[in-house]
């Protein structure tokens, strides 16, 4: 059985390039293709990737001509790997990732000759390894779910344009400071759990999900894909599952972190395209309620 990787690059090179050691140094087989996808950094690193593993056979540099987001990006890859060869399995890992253990491809074909999964994810441990982002918790369960998110995040987007979040941000750490609040630490969950939402740093994708669709959800820029894949897994009647068997390490947010420095510019960031992702959300949502879905 084979495995094809991608990895989506935008501007942080040293990020990158840890992430494509860790999966030479680790996978435990030699069946495997990485593929390293630009996704049209400014600062001209994907040339610099393409130059660094021109000699390499297992590892290829496609540079697309702009940022096409997230999912865009993602697919531009799956694309490329699969017009190579019919992989069994694809795994879609950011580039801010490291993944940990020497068991990582006998443990997928181990998950999926038990499960038949589709979509499988990992436990994804932070920096200090104390917080398991996976599985996550499901944004969603309806269309009215959705619409309450919608308004507020509209709410919260035009309060930053209005400079009034950093009173209310100030506020709220005031508040924690005084209570002595501490952020909730997400533990690790010891065993497999189906029918899950994703998080989505790493999905790995089995040749049964390219039975039912040719990648991920295209029509958005960046954020809220778990959500969107999840709803595509309960309408396409996939199964969707986390191992703890499997580990990777997520440094979070650097490309975001590159791009803006400014806390303020990256919230209105974060808002405007996780607000145009529910909105595209809620259009796939209501044409299944009126296709009887």
């Amino acid at each position: 059985m084979s495995i094809g990787f991608v990895v989506l690059h935008y501007q942080t090179i040293d990020d990158t390039k840890a992430c494509i050691k860790s999966i030479v140094d680790k996978i435990d087989t030699d069946d495997y293709i990485i593929t390293i996808v630009d996704n049209g950094s400014p600062n001209k690193t994907g040339s610099l990737l393409q130059n660094e593993f021109a000699g390499e056979k297992k590892i290829k540099v496609i540079i697309n001509d702009k940022n096409l987001g997230f999912a865009k990006g993602l697919n531009s890859g799956i694309e490329y790997l699969r017009k190579l060869r019919d992989f069994d399995f694809i795994a879609l890992v950011n580039n801010d990732t490291e993944i940990i253990g020497n068991n990582w491809y006998s443990k997928i074909v181990e998950k999926y000759n038990e499960y038949k999964f589709h979509i499988l994810g990992p436990d994804i441990i932070s920096l200090d390894g104390e917080n398991h982002s996976n599985p996550v918790e499901r944004q969603l369960n309806n269309i009215e779910d959705l619409n309450k998110l919608i308004k507020y995040k509209k709410r919260m987007l035009l309060s930053n344009y209005l400079f009034i979040d950093s009173t209310i941000r100030f506020i709220k750490e005031y508040i924690k400071k005084t209570i002595n609040y501490k952020s909730r630490i997400q533990k690790k969950i010891p065993h497999d759990v189906i029918d899950v939402q994703l998080q989505g740093s790493c999905f790995i994708l089995s040749k049964l999900f390219f039975e039912k669709r040719n990648g991920l959800y295209s029509n958005t820029f960046l954020y809220f894909e778990e959500a969107i894949l999840r709803y595509f897994a309960d309408v396409d009647n996939m199964k969707m599952m986390y191992t703890p068997d499997i580990v990777i390490l997520h440094k979070e947010g650097g490309s975001t972190n590159y791009d803006y420095k400014n806390i303020r510019s990256r919230r209105i960031f974060y808002l405007k395209h996780s607000l145009n992702s529910c909105l595209e959300l809620k259009k796939i949502m209501s044409s299944s309620r009126n296709e009887g879905l």
